[in-house]
């Protein structure tokens, strides 16, 4: 009899070890099925993502980014279009009394010279301190050049307003349409400088804000997501899932830095387009001004 019992409790403690390896066993396969379907689930993942990158390899163009790029453009249009087409023919007010005065009224002058020269620098000067000033600590506090992009194309049509400003300066030309209202010669020192500043300012806004339209901001889910699944399971997989995130945002980081590099060319572009497009309308806004032909 007590080998019998003997026997029992031996046969006990077999069938209690054995449920013990069961449920280990059970628990190991339990992990090894969640670690696979945790792969699986990552690699689905970044082949779904792969398979929609050859569709959408480049950020989408928003609107925004092309309010920018027609700033720029309107920017050079409007600049291009008032100078010098228009200031190369202004006057100061002594000669232009001198010139009402005699029968010669296309007479040139040194002085006219030395003040041709006078407003060509103070353009360039006022493009400078444009182009500075949307740098400076200033303008960032006041938040003057983190704008959207309607705000800069609205800046840029505001600049039309200077062409019939110069116009109504004192302009030697023969047949001119448009009357003399801003007589003194501070007024197309102003206006000009103006032109200058604007331009530099309104360049340098739009060509530095239109490349970070193609920036996207949608890294930090998945990295919650990330966090969420080590808290759940704590084993190996959430390490490669945390390692595929990190290379999937570097890759998007590559990607969004090659963006903005090829925008900052095409702004490059319509820099030079707004400039050739301004020269034809200068002429056109001449002729207009001007009666029995053009320049």
């Amino acid at each position: 009899k007590k080998k019998k019992k003997k026997k029992k409790e031996s046969n006990n403690a077999l069938s209690e070890n054995d449920l013990e390896f069961n449920v280990e066993d059970e628990r190991s396969n339990a992990r090894l099925m969640g670690a696979s379907t945790m792969s699986s689930s990552s690699n689905a993942t970044t082949e779904a993502s792969e398979g929609t990158e050859g569709a959408a390899d480049e950020p989408p163009i928003k609107k925004e980014t092309w309010l920018f790029r027609f700033a720029v453009f309107l920017t050079f249009t409007v600049t291009l279009t008032a100078f010098p087409a228009i200031t190369s023919s202004i006057v100061t007010r002594a000669e232009m009394n001198n010139n009402s005065g005699s029968d010669d009224s296309n007479g040139a002058s040194t002085d006219g010279d030395y003040w041709n020269s006078f407003l060509f620098l103070l353009f360039n000067l006022g493009d400078l301190a444009g182009r500075v000033f949307e740098g400076s600590s200033y303008a960032h506090s006041r938040g003057l050049q983190n704008v959207t992009g309607q705000v800069a194309f609205c800046r840029s049509l505001y600049r039309i307003v200077f062409v019939p400003l110069l116009a109504s300066c004192n302009v030697n030309r023969s047949g001119w349409r448009i009357p003399r209202v801003f007589s003194f010669d501070s007024f197309p020192i102003l206006f000009v400088f103006l032109l200058g500043f604007t331009n530099g300012f309104n360049a340098a806004c739009s060509m530095a804000l239109g490349p970070q339209t193609l920036s996207s901001d949608h890294h930090s889910p998945r990295s919650d997501e990330i966090e969420n699944e080590d808290i759940e399971i704590e084993n190996p997989p959430s390490l490669v899932s945390s390692s595929l995130t990190t290379e999937r945002t570097n890759e998007d980081e590559e990607k969004e830095d090659v963006a903005k590099s090829e925008e900052g060319a095409f702004l490059g572009t319509m820099l030079s387009a707004g400039i050739a497009f301004g020269s034809v309308v200068s002429v056109l806004v001449c002729g207009i001004f001007t009666s029995g032909g053009y320049l």
